[in-house]
């Protein structure tokens, strides 16, 4: 294959800039854009067939799949939870002890598991601890997401982004041996004790100490939110009495008001 032609990086940067813009707009799904994005590469013939061939035949991309099963697995099966309730006990009293114990599991699990579902499981329970002690949950969110990024580096598998790494340079150098399990270990760790000290010394006096919007809501007691529907052109809504639509049969909404053509409804709603 000859020089990428000028038309082809043109189109590449825009396509590039139209995908950020996407993404951040969030007009679509991030799927869909990214997925929209591979078939516009491939019908203007920037990408061939070999070339997608040989991004979907190396192993990288299936071992990222099967550790997002794997997560998925350990999620579901309720181990990464007991280790969520196991914190909680080993947390004590202390918060800097809380801090510490937070950031050496998590960034421990986050050495074999994806960051996203350790930090899912972990959210809550931070959460309800910090209400139960008092604590102010803006200082252990940052923490959290740091000690999941910073055990990501410890092993080839803590993270995508050091699989493909992997993949890539075995490719371009295929004399090379791919990267080992805990080759990259000794850097790690390194990475998660300076995380650790730091957030310990120095961090966490930087943390914010606010309440956010969780912990104003007791674990126990009933929550009700405000939202707003819009009926658009071409809903099966329209031309229907309030009690022939879904909304008069959900025993847990309840509609306070009804604006139509910017005005508001007067007539009282009938409810079955």
């Amino acid at each position: 294959m000859g020089e990428p032609l000028l038309w082809q990086q043109i189109f590449t940067v825009c396509l590039v800039v139209a995908v950020f813009v996407a993404f951040v707009t969030e007009v679509r799904s991030a799927d869909l854009v990214a997925i929209t994005a591979f078939v516009g590469l491939i019908l203007t013939g920037i990408l061939s067939e070999s070339h997608v061939a040989a991004v979907f035949g190396t192993g990288a991309p299936i071992v990222i799949a099967c550790m997002f099963i794997l997560s998925a697995a350990l999620e579901r099966t309720g181990v990464i939870d007991s280790l969520g309730k196991w914190f909680e006990m080993a947390a004590g009293k202390s918060e800097l002890r809380m801090l510490i114990v937070l950031m050496l599991l998590v960034a421990g699990l986050s050495g074999f598991v994806n960051n996203t579902p350790v930090v899912v499981v972990f959210l809550p329970v931070v959460l309800s601890l910090c209400r139960k002690r008092d604590y102010k949950a803006s200082r252990f969110l940052i923490p959290l997401s740091y000690a999941a990024i910073a055990g990501g580096t410890m092993t080839i598998i803590g993270t995508s982004t050091n699989i493909l790494a992997s993949g890539i340079a075995h490719e371009m150098v295929p004399q090379m041996t791919p990267i080992g399990m805990f080759e990259i270990f000794k850097l790690g760790i390194v990475f998660v004790v300076i995380v650790i000290v730091y957030m310990m010394f120095v961090g966490r006096k930087l943390l914010p100490d606010r309440t956010t919007l969780s912990t104003l809501f007791e674990a126990e007691e009933g929550r009700e939110f405000l939202t707003q529907a819009h009926i658009g052109k071409g809903s099966p809504l329209i031309g229907k009495q309030f009690t022939e639509t879904p909304l008069a049969k959900m025993p847990s909404v309840r509609v306070i008001e009804v604006l139509r053509l910017g005005r508001t409804v007067r007539s009282k709603l009938p409810m079955v």
